[in-house]
C-alpha cells in the first residue's frame, strides 16, 4: 500500500456515523434499513463525503487567498507553486500532495492524504473543482523511507568537495514517481546527477507521486566530514627555554605542531594525539631566539604562524662570586667549597658541575679529589645562563708517595765491608716528609733529615744477614708501599769441628759433600764452601779425590763463606788394612774365572756349570738343588728364596770332591738371609752355617753377600769366595778386578753384619 501520513485530530465524522449506526442496530433497527443502498449508512456516507469535500474546498480557498496576498497578485503563470501550497496545507494540519499541471500552467492538482480526494485549482482565478477520489492500482509499487540510499565519495575527514549519489533500492519501479533532492528541505529539484557539497550540510531526498504529488518516502544524509577551515592558534607564551602553545580546531582536530626559526611553512610536524583543543609545552629552546609556531589539522590544513621570542638567563662570572674553603693548605681530607654571590641573584638558583655537562642545584660542593667546579645560574624553568664561573681545588693529596727505590751497592749479597743505601721516592702532591726503616715491619724508626726525594742512609756496620724494610710519608700523612733489601755483613770466617785423622775405606771420594758429612762445618751468617781441595798420598804426591789404595792421605782445603772470609784446614785419611785375608782361591781359581757366570744391568744370567780343571762354577736355580739347567733370573723379588751351588776350596787351595750348596732369602726389608751347607753329597744332612747381612736401604736391585768360612764335620776348613750381585752396574762378561774385590773385603772385615 502507498504511504499515507496521518495526524491524530480527535473523533472524525465517519467514526461518529459508525458509532450511531451501531447504536441503531442495538436499538432494533433492521440491517437492510441501516446498510442497504438507500439505507441509513449509505445516506450517511454520502452526506459525510459532501461535508468533507466542502471542508477541503474551504481550506484550499484560504490557501489561495493567502498566496495571492503574499505574492501581491503577481504570480507568474509559469511559476511552480506546488511546494508552497503543500507547505501551507501541512502547517494547517492537512497533508496533501500538490502537483503542477504541466499541460495548463498556473493550474495545480491537490490530493489530500487522508481522503484521497482530488481537486483541480487555479491560483489566479480561485477556481477549485472536485474531480474525484484517487484509487491505487493493484500493481502500483510500495516505497518506504529506507528504500532511499546515499553514497558519498569521502567517508573520512577531507578538505575536498564531496559528491553524493542518491539511488533507490534495486527492483523498485519508479515509473509513476519522481526522485527529488533538496539542500534545505524546502526547495526541491529533480535528482539526475551526483550532488556536489563544498561544505558540511544535509542532503534531503524524497519520492513523489507524479499524478497526486503525494510524498511516498523521504530520507536525509548528513555531510559532516568536510574541513576547509585552518586550525587557530589561541595562545603562545615563552620563557627562557620553553614555549607554551594553545590552539583549537572544531572539525577534523589538530594532529601536529611545529616550532621553526623561519617564516617558511614547514613540511615536517611533530605528531600529537588528535584533539580539538590543543595544549602543549615545547622545551629545550635557545635563549633570546625568535621562533614561529604552527599547528596542523587532520586533513592537512595548516594554521597561520605566530612568532615568539624567548627570554634570557643572567650570566655569571668569577667577579660575581667569592669562595670559602674548609681547608686552605695541603690535606688528605675532603675540601668543602662554599659559594657566595656578590650580586643580586633573586629569582635565580645557583647550579654546580664538575664537568660542565651534568648540573645540580647547590651553593657548596665537597671535593674528594682535586678538580674544577663550574657555577652557573638557572631560572625557574630550568634554563641556564650562557656563561659560568669556576673555582679550582688543588690542595687535596690522597695519593701515597711512590714505593721507595733502594740502591743497595751489594745487591743484597754478602760483604765484609760497611756500606750505605741510597733511597729515593717521589710524591706528586704535598711532597716527601720523611722515610722510616724497620727489621720486622712492626717497630719503625724515622730517618732524620730525610725530607727529600733522595737521600743516603748512615752506613750499616753490624754483622747481620736480614732484610731491612723502608717506607716513606708525604706531608699530609699518606704512607707509601714498603720496599726491602737484604743487609748481609759478615766478617767471621767459617768454623769446623773435625778429627785430625780419619780411617776410611778404599774407594772413598773426598769432595765437599763428603767433608761436610764427616766434619761439623758451619758459618755464622751463611754457607761455608770448600775450595782449593788437594789430596796427597804418603809419598807427598797429588792424587785424585778417590782414595784408590791402602795408604795414608793428607787432604788440605779452604773453608770460605759468601763474604770471602776463609779458614785453612788439613786432615789425615787412612784406608783400612787387609792383613790376614787370603785372596788366593778367589783370584787364581780357574773355576771361578771360567764358571760361565755372566753379569748384565737388569738380569742375572746363569748357565750350566762346566767342569774346568776339576772345579765347578757358580750356578743359581729357583727350584731345588738338582736342576742345573741354563736360566735367566730377573731382578730379585721380596719374600723369595734363591738357591745356588759351587765348588768349595780348602784354605790350602785344594778342591773338594763334593758339591757345596747355599740358599739366599730376600725379605721385605733390607735383610738378606743366607744358609751354606756341605756334607759329602748327602744333602739332607748338610752341615749348615747361616747369618744375616743388614744392608740398610739397598740400591735398587743390589745384593752383596760377604765371604765366610765353613768347617764341616770332617774338620777340614773351607773358604767360600765372594759372591756379589749388583744390578745397578753391569760387569758384562768380566769378573770384578782384584782391586775392586779388595775394596769389598775392607767393608766385610771382622763382621758379618754391615750397614750400607
Amino acid at each position: 500500500m502507498r504511504k499515507i501520513l496521518k495526524k491524530n485530530n480527535g473523533i472524525t465524522l465517519v467514526s461518529l456515523v459508525v458509532t450511531i449506526i451501531v447504536l441503531l442496530i442495538l436499538a432494533g433497527v433492521s440491517l437492510s434499513l441501516v446498510a442497504g443502498s438507500n439505507g441509513i449508512m449509505s445516506k450517511a456516507v454520502k452526506a459525510t463525503d459532501k461535508y468533507v469535500q466542502a471542508a477541503e474546498k474551504e481550506i484550499l480557498e484560504l490557501v489561495q487567498v493567502e498566496m495571492l496576498v503574499e505574492q501581491d497578485l503577481k504570480l507568474d503563470e509559469t511559476e511552480d507553486v506546488s511546494e508552497i501550497i503543500a507547505q501551507k496545507l501541512s502547517s494547517g494540519g492537512r497533508k496533501a500532495g500538490v502537483v503542477q499541471d504541466e499541460e495548463e500552467l498556473g493550474n495545480y492538482i491537490v490530493t489530500f492524504d487522508l481522503t484521497n480526494n482530488i481537486y483541480y485549482c487555479n491560483v489566479k482565478t480561485g477556481k477549485i473543482e472536485y474531480i474525484g477520489t484517487y484509487t491505487e492500482s493493484e500493481n502500483e509499487v510500495e516505497i518506504e523511507d529506507a528504500d532511499i540510499k546515499f553514497t558519498q565519495t569521502e567517508t573520512e575527514w577531507t578538505n575536498e568537495n564531496i559528491e553524493t549519489v542518491i539511488f533507490i533500492t534495486q527492483g523498485i519501479d519508479l515509473t509513476n514517481f519522481v526522485l527529488q533532492y533538496s539542500k534545505d528541505g524546502k526547495n526541491w529539484s529533480i535528482y539526475s546527477n551526483p550532488i556536489q557539497s563544498i561544505e558540511n550540510e544535509t542532503i534531503y531526498a524524497r519520492v513523489k507521486h507524479k499524478m497526486t504529488g503525494q510524498i511516498r518516502a523521504i530520507a536525509t544524509s548528513n555531510i559532516q566530514n568536510i574541513d576547509k577551515t585552518k586550525p587557530q592558534i589561541t595562545e603562545v607564551i615563552a620563557t627562557t627555554n620553553q614555549i607554551k602553545i594553545k590552539a583549537i580546531d572544531k572539525e577534523s582536530g589538530i594532529v601536529g605542531f611545529a616550532v621553526t626559526e623561519s617564516t617558511e611553512k614547514p613540511n615536517i610536524f611533530e605528531t600529537c594525539d588528535e584533539t580539538s583543543i590543543f595544549d602543549t609545552i615545547v622545551t629545550g629552546k635557545k635563549q633570546g631566539q625568535t621562533y614561529y609556531v604552527w599547528v596542523k589539522d587532520k586533513v592537512g590544513n595548516i594554521s597561520e604562524c605566530q612568532s615568539i621570542t624567548l627570554g634570557e638567563v643572567k650570566d655569571i662570572t668569577n667577579s660575581d662570586l667569592h669562595f670559602e674553603y674548609s681547608e686552605e693548605g695541603w690535606t688528605n681530607q675532603n675540601v668543602i667549597v662554599n659559594i657566595i654571590a656578590n650580586i643580586d641573584i633573586e629569582g635565580y638558583t645557583l647550579q654546580v658541575s664538575t664537568d660542565g655537562i651534568n648540573w645540580i642545584d647547590g651553593d657548596s660542593y665537597e671535593f674528594s679529589s682535586n678538580g674544577t667546579l663550574y657555577v652557573i645560574l638557572r631560572d625557574e624553568v630550568g634554563q641556564q645562563g650562557n656563561v659560568a664561573a669556576s673555582v679550582t681545588v688543588q690542595n687535596i693529596d690522597k695519593t701515597p708517595p711512590a714505593k721507595p727505590n733502594i740502591n743497595n751497592p751489594t745487591n743484597g749479597n754478602a760483604t765484609s765491608q760497611n756500606f750505605s743505601l741510597t733511597v729515593s721516592s717521589v710524591d706528586t702532591g704535598s711532597g716527601i716528609a720523611y722515610y722510616e726503616y724497620s727489621y720486622d715491619q712492626v717497630n719503625w724508626v724515622t730517618y732524620q733529615n730525610s725530607d727529600s726525594n733522595s737521600f743516603v742512609t748512615t752506613p750499616f756496620s753490624a754483622e747481620r744477614n736480614q732484610l731491612v724494610y723502608i717506607r716513606c710519608f708525604d706531608k699530609v700523612g699518606n704512607v707509601s708501599e714498603v720496599s726491602s733489601t737484604n743487609i748481609w755483613i759478615d766478617r767471621t770466617p767459617p768454623t769446623i769441628i773435625a778429627s785430625s785423622e780419619l780411617t776410611v775405606n778404599v774407594g772413598t771420594t773426598i769432595n765437599e759433600n763428603y767433608l761436610k758429612s764427616v766434619n761439623k762445618i758451619s758459618d755464622n751468617l751463611g754457607n761455608a764452601l770448600v775450595t782449593d781441595l788437594q789430596v796427597k798420598n804418603s809419598s807427598n804426591g797429588v792424587v785424585g779425590a778417590t782414595l784408590s789404595g791402602y795408604d795414608i792421605y793428607t787432604v788440605t782445603y779452604n773453608l770460605k763463606d759468601e763474604a770471602k772470609n776463609s779458614r785453612s784446614v788439613s786432615q789425615i785419611f787412612k784406608t783400612k788394612p787387609t792383613s790376614g785375608v787370603s785372596l788366593t782361591n778367589i783370584v787364581t781359581d780357574p773355576g771361578f774365572e771360567q764358571g760361565s757366570t755372566k753379569w748384565t744391568m737388569n738380569n742375572i744370567t746363569r748357565q750350566t756349570a762346566q767342569r774346568v780343571s776339576g772345579s765347578y762354577g757358580i750356578q743359581f736355580t729357583t727350584g731345588n738343588h738338582t736342576t742345573m739347567l741354563s736360566q735367566s733370573i730377573s731382578k730379585p723379588i721380596a719374600n723369595h728364596t734363591y738357591y745356588g751351588s759351587r765348588m768349595m776350596k780348602t784354605v790350602g787351595g785344594n778342591a773338594s770332591a763334593n758339591d757345596c750348596r747355599f740358599e739366599m732369602f730376600i725379605g721385605d726389608g733390607a735383610d738378606m738371609n743366607y744358609v751354606f751347607s756341605y756334607n759329602n753329597g748327602n744333602y739332607p744332612n748338610w752341615t749348615r752355617v747361616s747369618g744375616v747381612i743388614r744392608t740398610g736401604t739397598p740400591k735398587d736391585g743390589s745384593w752383596i753377600i760377604r765371604s765366610f768360612q765353613v768347617t764341616p764335620s770332617g774338620g777340614t776348613l773351607y773358604q767360600d769366595e765372594y759372591m756379589i750381585i749388583d744390578l745397578t752396574q753391569g760387569f758384562g762378561s768380566n769378573i770384578p778386578s782384584k782391586q775392586w774385590l779388595d775394596q769389598m773385603i775392607s767393608y766385610f772385615e771382622g763382621t758379618r753384619t754391615f750397614t750400607w
